[in-house]
């Protein structure tokens, strides 16, 4: 007999909506690689748009309904660690930061302003 898991009845019987995903990125091949590997994930995740600047990422119409911003630290129009504290303190979303910086010292700064990690 299996024993009883409540985790798996409440999933199993629970219609969750997506996670919608808005991605931060100034390289459009990085940007499209994403949206495939987002798109990919079925109902899970869904995009709720894209932004290639700090500004626009800001002034996103589907920032309020977004969940998680994936970020690249390195968008051209201003420093993203910046931007990590606008989005959490102002917008309440969660934010992962992607980068090609290898410097520890800013991925500390970004999680100390409240960026839930740091993908390399």
């Amino acid at each position: 007999m299996r024993p009883h898991r409540p985790a798996e009845t409440a999933t199993a019987c629970t219609v969750r909506r997506p996670v919608r995903v808005l991605l931060a990125e100034d390289h459009a091949i990085t940007l499209w690689g994403l949206r495939q590997l987002v798109d990919s994930t079925g109902p899970r995740m869904r995009i709720a748009g894209t932004a290639s600047t700090c500004a626009e990422l800001l002034a996103h119409p589907a920032l309020p309904e977004t969940d998680v911003v994936l970020l690249d630290l390195g968008l051209g129009d201003a420093n993203a660690i910046n931007c990590v504290t606008e989005l959490v303190g102002n917008a309440g979303v969660k934010v992962v930061l992607l980068t090609g910086d290898l410097n520890p010292s800013h991925h500390r700064d970004a999680v100390m302003r409240g960026a839930r990690g740091v993908v390399l």
